[in-house]
């Protein structure tokens, strides 16, 4: 179950409707929990739960008696505070990386209901590529699939420009081959090519002028590949330090 708070920030916080209900019953005061950690389950929860249901008897002095009546009408559990939270913390986690939470208007991503650290999302969405990678430069035989397929040439593209090997030239030609063979390409013709040229063999020109002379060439932002090969190197070093890079962060 998801939830979005009135200043834009965002989060899943049950796992099922059944839970969202358990948590807004048994726990109401959860929006000001958020900064707390399972660590803190102890003393610090308690006191935090104890002055959030103080606050809420003022307004209601028969609170007690409308949860009993709740969960007997939807034949909910009565668990305690520290497992309603530790089920909210860990629903608060798979926000993020299991899920990317976007604004429909801008399309920016939302930010989280609670502080808590969580791996770089850089490290999930590098990761099916990095496997792919892997395996491929494990075993040539597989080539012809990750070249066929649109969505994995993305990945094993990234991952390629975020680890480097020098023999990864013959995968990288393959995957550029592909790239520009493809009227739907993505950006990946442009990144392919940076990849290919900054290994400097002149033997990669002509698969270079067949990327830049792809329809899709100047979409990409792909420029005119130079005519000496000697500075074609020099070209894709000034795209790959102003456009790409090797650093994920």
């Amino acid at each position: 179950m998801l939830y979005a708070s009135a200043d834009g920030a965002a989060g899943l916080v049950a796992a099922s409707a059944d839970e969202a209900l358990e948590l807004a019953i048994g726990l109401p005061g959860w929006p000001g929990l958020l900064h707390l950690s399972p660590a803190d389950a102890g003393t610090r929860l308690a006191a935090a739960v104890a002055a959030s249901d103080e606050a809420i008897r003022k307004s209601l002095p028969d609170l007690d008696a409308r949860r009993a009546a709740l969960r007997g009408a939807l034949d909910l559990p009565d668990r305690s505070p520290g497992e309603l939270f530790a089920r909210l913390h860990t629903a608060l986690l798979r926000t993020e990386p299991d899920h990317l939470l976007l604004e429909a208007a801008g399309g920016r991503a939302c930010a989280r209901l609670d502080p808590h650290p969580r791996p770089p999302l850089r490290e999930t969405v590098l990761s099916p590529g990095l496997t792919d990678l892997a395996q491929l430069r494990d075993d040539p035989s597989l080539w012809p699939r990750s070249a066929g397929d649109k969505a994995r040439r993305a990945t094993v593209l990234r991952a390629a420009q975020f680890d480097r090997q020098d023999r990864d030239l013959p995968l990288l030609r393959r995957l550029l081959a592909a790239e520009a063979a493809s009227p739907g390409t993505s950006e990946g013709l442009r990144l392919a090519a940076v990849l290919v040229a900054l290994h400097g063999h002149s033997e990669a020109l002509p698969l270079l002028r067949a990327a830049h002379a792809a329809p899709q060439a100047a979409r990409w932002g792909l420029p005119e590949i130079p005519e000496r090969p000697g500075a074609v190197l020099e070209w894709a070093r000034g795209l790959d330090g102003s456009q790409l890079g090797d650093d994920p962060a």
